[in-house]
């Protein structure tokens, strides 16, 4: 501990005579996505108003200061001494910034130095991690605020060159990743971070450092700091790293889902919803930087272009809706002891002669208990989304019909003939996203932005898979399994489960069951074995239909034959979609089944994974008999002890 305390001094007075020797920023404008900090007041007073809310919000501070100057004591701020025993940590000693240190190694390092797997969730406490990120971001908000009320260029002190030394933040930045915050939560902070970093200039901008701040920027989906970035590390000839272009990709993928709207066309979706520019600028930095592409990279770059499912590949089957129990005839109410457990939601009622004369009465809604029910809907699926119903048909073109309308002006013109739904899926006005997705993977094939070219493999076809089946072009995504992957010679571009997985839960989503079980049969003849997500997908499929008996039928014969469960969420939606169509019988016929599980011993033919997938199944909390039979009084029926074996 000694040692690295040292170093972090000795770090710490290397950035001081850097600073002087140097006219540039620590934090360059390239870096920040900011102009001269000096020149920004408008920033300033920003963050003078930030600094205010850290001080009056007690929830976002663990560390309340005092005063830092005397023209800080008319804002009235609450202060208290913090954990450290300071009241400012602009004055702490040298014990304290060394206890500080400690907790924040502990925070940066996996599973806080406890020996076990690396990805251990056991093992890691965010709550520990969010402690002392916070205790680092109240440091930065001080020292901001004391530098911009002071006006002047004070002394730094020993203690705030060791928490600004790049050693310091780089483990600072390491326990902000760690902590577990939202993809929002996280960019917010690490901006913040940024623009206090780069407005007290006592951080050089280092090689270990800058990677850690492009980490964090790409797992925020900060596309414009993380591109910032790497610049800035091709300037200053930094040696590239297969980990700062991953998370530059990753910035495209985590910043697609707080911004893609499903229920919007493709032409009014955000332009991030089509990467191929920000890919193409990471592609062309890596070419400068002479640094391979992999098909590790070219397989995480076409995952940009999944960004979610589109209304061409949903359809709602069925909805949830409440009925107040009081308004069921008396031979369908639920007993007491039961209602006591049914959900409450504020319903309209009758109200008697005795409550219209009361003068407090308001209104016609009361808190009472209701029943929940699961509708299906009478209306199926278009017929064009499904593609057994299209197999063999023309369906019109849309491009001759758009520009028939424009050349007559009426919309009653169609043109004869037609064209099959597979070709209609290849037009480029289809979706444009996922003509783009086709039109990378193949400028990757054939070398892009002066790279050499790449082949593609059984991934890279399952992320086009999975772009053309969130799209709706199922019948596009079928040719790939069918026609490209299959008739190849290549061993890495044979299908393999997780090909047909994805199409059966494409089919599933808007009901061919007849197509789904097509490929399941395919997936069973390749020697492939059917694995959770298939049980799952197959579930999907049949109760989307509302052949909840189906459903539990093959998750019972899946497991059987193959020796395969799905998610434990597959088991409860069983059970619910059963209660919410008052299939009392179906639902407590599926509760025998997972009785089974209880009850199951392995023997010398399961294979390690699998009974570790039991013991888990078995622990599992929400499938024990108190959890059981909580879900059933919600929905209104009763599990009694004598439905137990």
């Amino acid at each position: 501990m000694k040692a690295s305390l040292a170093k972090g001094i000795i770090s710490g007075r290397r950035a001081l005579r850097q600073q002087r020797r140097a006219s540039l920023s620590p934090f360059p404008a390239a870096a920040l996505g900011c102009g001269p900090l000096h020149l920004e007041s408008s920033l300033l007073d920003d963050r003078s108003k930030t600094y205010q809310r850290f001080m009056s919000s007690a929830t976002l501070r663990e560390i309340p200061q005092q005063d830092i100057t005397a023209q800080m004591a008319s804002t009235q701020s609450n202060s208290m001494p913090n954990d450290y025993g300071s009241s400012n940590p602009q004055s702490l000693c040298l014990a304290n910034i060394s206890e500080f240190l400690k907790d924040l190694e502990r925070a940066a390092a996996w599973n806080h130095g406890k020996p076990g797997k690396r990805h251990d969730s056991h093992l890691w406490e965010p709550e520990f991690c969010r402690s002392v990120v916070q205790k680092f971001d109240a440091f930065l908000s001080d020292a901001v605020a004391a530098k911009q009320y002071s006006n002047s260029q004070s002394t730094v002190s020993k203690e705030q060159a060791i928490l600004l030394s790049p050693e310091t933040v780089t483990l600072a930045v390491k326990a902000l990743v760690k902590s577990h915050l939202e993809t929002h939560e996280l960019s917010t902070q690490i901006r913040s971070w940024e623009r206090a970093l780069g407005q007290l200039r006592q951080t050089p901008l280092t090689d270990h450092l800058s990677l850690r701040l492009l980490t964090a920027n790409g797992k925020a989906g900060n596309i414009g700091r993380v591109l910032s970035l790497l610049q800035l590390r091709k300037a200053r000839h930094y040696q590239p790293r297969h980990r700062e272009f991953w998370y530059a990709i990753t910035s495209l993928q985590a910043a697609q889902p707080k911004l893609r709207n499903i229920f919007c066309n493709d032409s009014e979706q955000p332009l991030i919803d089509n990467p191929t520019r920000w890919l193409d600028a990471i592609l062309l930095n890596m070419h400068q930087r002479d640094f391979p592409l992999t098909a590790g990279l070219a397989n995480h770059m076409l995952k940009c272009f999944v960004a979610g499912y589109s209304g061409k590949a949903v359809h709602h089957f069925y909805r949830v809706s409440r009925q107040a129990v009081l308004s069921l005839p008396v031979e369908e109410r639920p007993a007491n002891d039961v209602i006591e457990n049914m959900p409450t939601q504020s319903v309209s009622f009758q109200p008697s002669d005795d409550e219209k004369q009361n003068d407090k009465y308001i209104g016609c809604y009361r808190e009472q208990p209701v029943k929940v029910n699961v509708q299906y809907h009478a209306a199926s699926p278009p017929f064009y989304k499904i593609p057994s119903q299209v197999r063999g048909k023309l369906l019109p073109d849309l491009r001759k019909e758009n520009d028939s309308a424009k050349n007559s002006n009426t919309m009653n013109n169609r043109s004869e003939g037609g064209v099959f739904k597979i070709d209609r899926e290849t037009d480029p006005n289809y979706s444009i996203p996922l003509s783009a997705a086709f039109s990378f993977a193949e400028s990757l094939q054939h070398g892009a932005c002066g790279h050499e070219g790449i082949r593609l493999n059984t991934g890279s076809y399952n992320v086009l898979i999975q772009a053309c089946v969130q799209r709706g072009a199922l019948w596009r995504a079928m040719h790939l399994v069918d026609e490209v992957m299959s008739s190849s010679d290549d061993a890495s571009t044979k299908p393999n489960t997780m090909s047909f997985n994805l199409i059966i839960a494409g089919l599933a989503r808007v009901g061919d069951v007849m197509t789904m079980q097509d490929y399941y049969h395919k997936l069973l003849a390749a020697q492939l074995q059917p694995d959770a997500w298939t049980v799952r997908a197959i579930v999907d499929g049949l109760l989307n239909l509302g052949d909840v008996s189906a459903a539990a039928t093959v998750v019972q014969d899946l497991f059987n034959q193959h020796s395969v469960l799905p998610p434990y969420t597959t088991h409860m939606k069983i059970l619910e979609l059963c209660l919410g169509r008052s299939m009392v019988y179906e639902a407590k016929r599926h509760v025998y089944f997972l009785q089974q599980l209880w009850h199951w011993e392995p023997n010398e033919y399961h294979d390690e994974a699998f009974v570790k997938l039991m013991r888990a199944t078995q622990r599992n909390t929400q499938l024990q008999k108190p959890a059981l039979q909580q879900l059933f009084r919600y929905f209104g029926a009763e599990l009694l002890d004598s439905d137990f074996l």
